[in-house]
């Protein structure tokens, strides 16, 4: 009986099956439901793209300055050749 089941521990001819208990409560959804968690999934979204964003850009404009510090103070060495 055990060399029947898949990797799973389901037989293989209720894989695809349903349980009975569970399609009697079966509750119709709201038509607006699939909106509202497109919704929130999609603000989440972009609230993480601009955190990402910020993150970024403060760190290139951190970056910006120290490049100007060094280069100011001769620290950088030479950029695209001998002086």
């Amino acid at each position: 009986m055990d060399d029947e089941r898949n990797g799973s521990g389901v037989e293989p001819d209720e894989a695809g099956q349903p349980v009975d208990e569970l399609s009697r409560l079966a509750v119709e959804v709201d038509s607006n439901f699939v909106g509202r968690v497109r919704g929130r999934i999609e603000r989440r979204a972009v609230t993480g793209h601009f955190l990402s964003l910020s993150w970024h850009a403060t760190a290139a404009i951190v970056l910006e300055f120290l490049g100007m510090i060094f280069e100011t103070l001769g620290l950088g060495g030479p950029k695209g050749g001998s002086k």
